[in-house]
């Protein structure tokens, strides 16, 4: 996948662009090394995008370039071309069903859908897209729906009112999975093929740095059933849903954008043992609580701070829901120990010793996740790059899966 798709046609990290950009200048017989129409339109095959004849990269060259002012830039390339790619996938937009293998084919068949609306937006609706811009003073929400994606993706975060506040931060989360929006997102905020591909193929934990960003994944553990109050008791067997989580940050020194993408676990039902029968409902309380943290006082300290701190909220709040599940099972075994004792001498019932059983293998894999995530912010700690206060606030989740 990485290889033959992510990597040749929707590759537009700086370096990726830097080295199209610097062939194509190397290949130019134009004086000054300006870049023709013949190189642009070799440089943007290179990146799969075809079809484009002389007279439409002519059209393109004029809208950054009027007039043929001056050679074309660098950045000015990778505008032409992730706003381009974006325009590929809203015209031929790529998606996979849930659960299924990927497939790179061209969508078919017919649809109910207005003749007039990008396909692109359709396949949009399948996954919940959320947006928070914020600074220490503010933030604005918004919800973007099919009608609101093509104008999400074309479009750029508001700038602060008055100059001396800072720039906004923008949380972007995808909940559920769908291609065609994953790969919007790629090409926008110029996401690297492994991280995207760790989304695709849900990756165990890691937290790994792909050139100046950070990506972290969690095979996440959530509570389904309620969480017995301190000292009350546990009637009812321990209920565990699996989810995915994945987290592309903006690295130093910008620190200014996180995405966060949501699925339900798919290889869960058959890691887990006595069975998957319930919907993982309760994946996604995370997220409602960072959102709460951000959006729900006039002065949030968790505003004050940059991408790097959701970052660290994210892995956080993960463990917590790790640490509730481990609760709930101590306190589910707690009762069925007394179950077990009152049973002396009237004879054990198979249930109870059966539902024993099925906890001790469910606490194994439990503990396979726990393990996960300590090794991955073992190896994170030594990040130089990494903010020293943060390191010491992971070092704190360290310890506290210990």
């Amino acid at each position: 996948v990485r290889e033959n798709v992510l990597e040749e046609r929707f590759d537009v990290t700086s370096e990726r662009v830097a080295e199209v950009y610097n062939d194509m200048h190397r290949s130019s017989l134009a004086p000054g090394g300006i870049i023709s129409v013949h190189e642009l339109g070799q440089g943007l095959r290179r990146c799969g995008l075809v079809g484009l004849d002389d007279i439409a990269l002519a059209q393109v060259i004029e809208a950054v370039k009027p007039h043929r002012s001056g050679n074309l830039k660098l950045a000015e390339f990778e505008t032409i071309l992730s706003r381009l790619k974006l325009a590929q996938l809203f015209v031929c937009p790529i998606n996979t069903p849930p659960n299924e293998d990927v497939s790179w084919q061209k969508s078919q068949g017919t649809s109910t859908a207005e003749p007039d609306s990008p396909r692109c937006e359709r396949h949009a609706a399948s996954a919940s897209l959320r947006v928070v811009d914020y600074n220490s003073r503010q933030y604005h929400t918004m919800d973007v729906t099919a009608s609101r994606f093509r104008e999400f993706c074309f479009g750029h975060r508001s700038k602060p009112a008055a100059p001396h506040e800072t720039p906004y931060v923008r949380w972007v989360h995808m909940s559920g999975f769908d291609l065609t929006t994953l790969l919007c997102l790629t090409v926008k905020y110029c996401l690297h093929p492994l991280g995207v591909e760790d989304v695709i193929e849900q990756c165990p934990t890691k937290i790994d740095r792909y050139g100046c960003n950070y990506f972290a994944t969690v095979e996440q553990l959530c509570l389904l059933s309620e969480m017995p109050s301190s000292g009350s008791k546990c009637g009812e067997p321990v209920r565990v849903g699996g989810y995915h989580v994945a987290a592309f940050c903006s690295g130093p020194p910008l620190f200014d954008t996180v995405i966060t993408v949501a699925q339900p676990d798919r290889s869960f039902a058959s890691d887990w043992p006595g069975g998957a029968e319930f919907p993982a409902v309760g994946g996604q309380r995370w997220e409602e609580k960072l959102r709460r943290r951000l959006t729900s006082t006039p002065r949030s300290r968790l505003r004050e701070r940059r991408a790097d701190f959701i970052l660290y909220q994210i892995i956080d709040l993960s463990t917590d829901e790790l640490q509730a599940v481990i609760h709930a099972y101590t306190a589910r075994l707690a009762q069925l120990e007394v179950d077990v004792k009152l049973m002396v001498g009237v004879g054990l019932d198979n249930d109870c010793c059966s539902e024993a059983a099925t906890c001790r293998l469910q606490l194994k894999v439990i503990m396979r996740r726990v393990r996960g995530l300590q090794r991955a912010l073992r190896h994170f700690s030594n990040d130089p790059d990494f903010p020293a206060e943060l390191a010491g606030y992971l070092q704190d989740v360290a310890e506290h899966l210990d």
